[in-house]
């Protein structure tokens, strides 16, 4: 019998560029560390990082790291990603989408890259006027405080396979 795998990593908000690349380089080690286990069921890293350039290449890591190497089903991180290109994130099988602007054709690109893809939570997102989710898998979605400066604007959710729907806040 094995026991699932779950790494996380917290690291207060701070503006001091030592600690941020110290606390980079640890986890970076811990990924190189943990990168021949064939199965992480969940990688968590909370940093608040802005999106900078000179973070992208650590970001990048813990994404490949997530979806390629260490076959995550969820995987969350705290700070901006601004990926470039196409992704497929197969074995993701949870994702939270926070404080975020998605286009309903950014969101429809994400959805489509995760095939396994059981859970969706937005949380603080806005931008998107119709969220139409054919998979048979996705069964949970949670929107908590979406928003839109357009109050004319609805959002429009078709779902026919969803069995837990879960709306908070909305303004």
């Amino acid at each position: 019998m094995s026991v699932p795998l779950s790494l996380g990593f917290t690291f207060p908000y701070s503006e001091n560029q030592i600690d941020i690349l110290a606390y980079l380089a640890f986890i970076n080690g811990e990924v190189y560390y943990w990168k021949s286990c064939e199965k992480i069921k969940r990688f968590r890293v909370i940093t608040h990082l802005r999106y900078d350039e000179i973070y992208t290449k650590d970001v990048y890591l813990w994404v490949h790291f997530a979806t390629k190497v260490a076959n995550v089903e969820v995987f969350t991180s705290y700070c901006q990603l601004n990926p470039c290109g196409s992704v497929y994130w197969s074995n993701l099988v949870s994702l939270s989408i926070g404080n975020a602007q998605p286009t309903d054709g950014v969101t429809e690109k994400i959805l489509s890259s995760c095939p396994n893809l059981e859970c969706l939570e937005l949380r603080k997102v806005s931008g998107i006027q119709r969220l139409e989710i054919r998979s048979v898998k996705l069964r949970i979605l949670i929107i908590e405080e979406y928003y839109e400066k357009n109050h004319d604007i609805w959002l429009e959710i078709i779902a026919p396979h969803l069995k837990h729907l879960e709306i908070i806040g909305i303004r």
